[in-house]
């Protein structure tokens, strides 16, 4: 996880206490060829929204939410957005 503030609330300082199970690695706050969430967001924006127009934000979300979803069921994209990922040489 990156080091933006909203990572680094007391919430989630909490939850990693109550998770030890739980391994979070720390890395800069922008450095998308360690960050596989860029690679998705890469990919959405890139391929998956490409031509879409959102009418208003209501619009947006629920594209947004239906094409992460998409994404998140199918193993082969994710398994290249890993691969991609400089973190795959680590897993």
């Amino acid at each position: 996880m990156d080091n933006a503030p909203v990572h680094t609330a007391n919430k989630i300082k909490d939850y990693e206490e109550k998770h030890k199970k739980i391994h979070i690695e720390n890395i800069p706050r922008y450095w998308p060829k360690y960050n596989p969430d860029e690679f998705v967001w890469n990919y959405l924006k890139n391929v998956e929204m490409n031509v879409y127009s959102a009418s208003d934000k209501e619009d947006l979300k629920e594209m947004v939410t239906k094409k992460l979803e998409k994404i998140a069921s199918c193993t082969k994209t994710l398994k290249g957005i890993f691969y991609r990922c400089k973190l795959a040489f680590h897993l």
